[in-house]
């Protein structure tokens, strides 16, 4: 199973959002802010909130500038996309 990532930056407004619906979601995750990553970290090149399953984006996008994620948060989809990534 792959490690979940929550990639935010300092302010964002939808973070809250997107840590919740990690947090009911049951699965262990980590949560990188970006401004405390290196220039050049691959990580920086995430919008914010992305929440990554390994490398494969469930919500957000890669970028390449600091930015918020556009689309709005589907929790419902989410939860079931995580659910169905093999999780008890």
């Amino acid at each position: 199973m792959s490690e979940l990532t929550l990639i935010t930056f300092e302010g964002c407004p939808n973070a809250p959002r997107a840590r919740q619906v990690l947090q009911r979601a049951g699965r262990p995750f980590r949560e990188v802010r970006r401004d405390d990553l290196p220039a050049g970290h691959p990580l920086r090149a995430y919008t914010s909130p992305t929440i990554l399953d390994g490398e494969r984006v469930l919500y957000g996008a890669a970028s390449g500038e600091a930015g918020c994620s556009v689309a709005p948060l589907d929790a419902e989809r989410l939860l079931a996309d995580l659910r169905a990534t093999h999780w008890p």
